[in-house]
C-alpha cells in the first residue's frame, strides 16, 4: 500500500490521458481515449483524481485518503520515503 499525491491530468492527442503522482511519478490513471466506450449522453471524459488529493493505491484498488492542508502526511505516503528512492 502506498499513498500518492495526485498530479495534473495530461491529455496528449490523438487521445491519451495520464495522471501521475506529483511527488514520485507513479501512474495513477492511464487511458487510451479512443478505446474508452461511452454510452450516448454520458460525459465522455473518464474519471480522474482531484489534483493535489491523496490517493491510496493497494494492489489494483485505489481510494481517496481524507487530508486537510497543513496536516502531516499519513504513514505510507510516498513523499515520506527517502528522496533518493523517488527522485
Amino acid at each position: 500500500m502506498m499513498i500518492h499525491i495526485a498530479g495534473p491530468v495530461i491529455v496528449v492527442h490523438p487521445g491519451y490521458m495520464r495522471q501521475r503522482c506529483s511527488w514520485c511519478g507513479t501512474v495513477l490513471v492511464d487511458y487510451n481515449l479512443e478505446r474508452v466506450a461511452v454510452p450516448e449522453g454520458q460525459e465522455p471524459t473518464p474519471a480522474t483524481w482531484e489534483f493535489g488529493g491523496l490517493v491510496e493505491v493497494d494492489g489494483g484498488m485505489s481510494t481517496v485518503v481524507p487530508h486537510a492542508d497543513g496536516e502531516p502526511l499519513p504513514a505510507g505516503a510516498c513523499a515520506l520515503l527517502d528522496p533518493a528512492v523517488t527522485a
